[in-house]
């Protein structure tokens, strides 16, 4: 066979291989993209969910100096609250967001190998869709062969009929131009 050839079997099973090396690819990059994405946003978010949010509790005192000693550290752990939620909530966002690319990453290269695996395969799917329908249209061509042949007679029978009709009167037609 020559190479300029497109239908030849060797060329046939090199982009067969290729198509599923293709998919498997796609299908283990996605898994480990996604896959990773995916854990790592988890164990991103079991790290926000220890970060302590509470409040600290203060002590009433009457002491002026220690009112205002109290207030300056409030105002301290009061910050530092603030940072924390801030920092859990930023924590929380990016774990979010890890577990959503993840999931996209993961189905769409999924999606990507099965097109690749389906696109590789299709001859023996096509080959397996024939093997399903073949008895059945055996079984219909069996079946509709008598009333074919039956309708074929009939429309012969007719075209016979009407070639015979039109002789005579193309010979009828002749005699009376004779007279």
């Amino acid at each position: 066979m020559s190479d300029n050839e497109y239908l030849n079997e060797e060329r046939y099973q090199k982009n067969k291989r290729a198509l599923l090396a293709a998919s498997l690819f796609f299908a283990v990059a996605g898994l480990l993209i996604g896959g990773g994405l995916i854990v790592g946003g988890i164990l991103k978010q079991n790290s926000a969910s220890q970060i302590d949010t509470s409040m600290s509790t203060y002590s009433a005192s009457t002491n002026y100096d220690d009112v205002l000693s109290q207030f300056e550290e409030s105002e301290k752990q009061s910050n530092a609250r603030m940072d924390r939620v801030a920092k859990k909530n930023n924590e929380e966002f990016a774990a979010f967001g890890m577990i959503g690319g993840g999931a996209f990453a993961l189905f769409t290269f999924l999606g990507i190998a099965g097109v690749l695996f389906v696109t590789a395969k299709r001859r023996e799917i096509i080959a397996f869709q024939a093997q399903q329908v073949a008895p059945l249209a055996k079984e219909g061509i069996e079946k509709a062969t008598p009333v074919m042949g039956k309708a074929a007679g009939s429309i012969a029978k007719e075209i016979s009929k009407g070639i015979h009709e039109g002789k005579a009167e193309v010979t009828k037609g002749k005699k009376n131009s004779e007279d």
